[in-house]
C-alpha cells in the first residue's frame, strides 16, 4: 500500500471495476466511469457524492449551470 495520494485516489474504481460484472453497452461504461470519477472527486474535497448528483440533476431538469466538480479557486 502506498500513501501516495495520485497512486491511492483511483484505487476504489479499480477495486470495483475487478469486482464487477461490468457493464453490457458503451453508455453504461461512459456512466460508471463518470460516476467514480464524480465520488472520487467529492472524496478529495470531504464533499457529499449524493448532494452533488442531486445539484447536478436539479440543473439539468431546469436549465441551469451544473455544479463544478473543482471548487472555486483550486
Amino acid at each position: 500500500m502506498t500513501n501516495d495520494a495520485a497512486e491511492r485516489a483511483p484505487r476504489h474504481a479499480a477495486c470495483w471495476r475487478k469486482t464487477s460484472f461490468g457493464a453490457d453497452s458503451p453508455g453504461e461504461s461512459l456512466y460508471a466511469e463518470r460516476m467514480l470519477t464524480a465520488i472520487e472527486s467529492c472524496r478529495g474535497q470531504t464533499r457529499d457524492p449524493p448532494d452533488l448528483i442531486v445539484e447536478a440533476i436539479q440543473a439539468y431538469r431546469s436549465g441551469g449551470k451544473p455544479p463544478a466538480i473543482v471548487p472555486a479557486g483550486a
